[in-house]
């Protein structure tokens, strides 16, 4: 018998939220959601996305929400493994199997994910990955090639934490690794993350908030003026220790965010 939980780390663009919870939620037997009143640098939620917390609060799409209260200070990392082992210790206490750590501007196809989660059950892997499109501007743009990265997918649940310190064979994202000795890395074309990275209405709130932001701080503004003005044609321009210039491709859209419009 499995039983997958989901645990959601959420600050801001909470618009996109509703829209990945209905990518997961045929399959998930548990969704947490952990949220803040206060980013990891101080900066307080917004109204906005206070309104798009209390309406999710009413929808019943999810099992429970629980706030958690950051150390703010420099840096965001610590933070965010707090957040992720207390969504996974959620999970585990509602007696899951299986768990995915997961950010709101996160959506899968759902048959895609039904496989990789039939495929982890079948082959008793502890831990799985696999690639990301990452999205520009709206559902309507990608980049193109997309990006050679992974994203942790699901784990058997367990006792161990997530920790700066565990390695991979596939690059991810340092603060959701779990040791693991049985990775099950997916094709793209078995199942790959839709990572609307870059669709949200305030691109600024994630920029500011961001655990790497010591990384790009001094670009923030360059990088938000782009945004804004960006037109079809250009090409995008993302944050990042180096220049990072991707060229953009229109597609056919998989999802709808219908709080995309003020």
């Amino acid at each position: 018998m499995k039983k997958l939980g989901i645990a959601y780390n959420a600050f801001d663009a909470l618009e996109l939220l509703e829209a990945s919870i209905d990518t997961v939620r045929p399959l998930a037997d548990f969704i947490v959601v952990v949220y803040q009143e206060v980013s990891n640098f101080g900066e307080a939620l917004s109204q906005r996305d206070r309104n798009y917390l209390d309406e999710l609060k009413k929808s019943g799409k999810v099992d429970l929400f629980y706030e958690y209260e950051p150390k703010v200070g420099p840096g965001g990392h610590m933070n965010e493994l707090a957040k992720r082992n207390l969504g996974k210790n959620l999970c585990m206490n509602e007696h899951c199997t299986h768990h995915m750590t997961m950010d709101v501007d996160e959506l899968y196809v759902t048959e895609q994910l039904k496989y990789a989660l039939d495929q982890m059950v079948a082959g008793n892997w502890d831990a799985s990955a696999c690639q990301m499109q990452t999205y520009w501007k709206s559902p309507s743009f990608v980049l193109d090639p997309p990006e050679e990265y992974f994203v942790p997918l699901i784990y058997t649940i367990d006792n161990r934490t997530f920790d700066l310190r565990n390695r991979w064979r596939v690059p991810t994202d340092p603060t959701r690794r779990l040791t693991s000795n049985r990775i099950r890395v997916f094709e793209r074309h078995e199942i790959q993350m839709h990572h609307l990275s870059y669709v949200r209405l305030d691109v600024g709130t994630k920029l500011r908030n961001s655990s790497a932001s010591g990384n790009f701080n001094k670009k923030i503004d360059r990088i938000i003026a782009h945004f804004n003005a960006w037109q079809p044609g250009q090409q995008a321009y993302l944050a990042g220790i180096e220049e990072r210039w991707h060229n953009v491709k229109a597609v056919d859209p998989l999802f709808v965010i219908k709080n995309l419009t003020e």
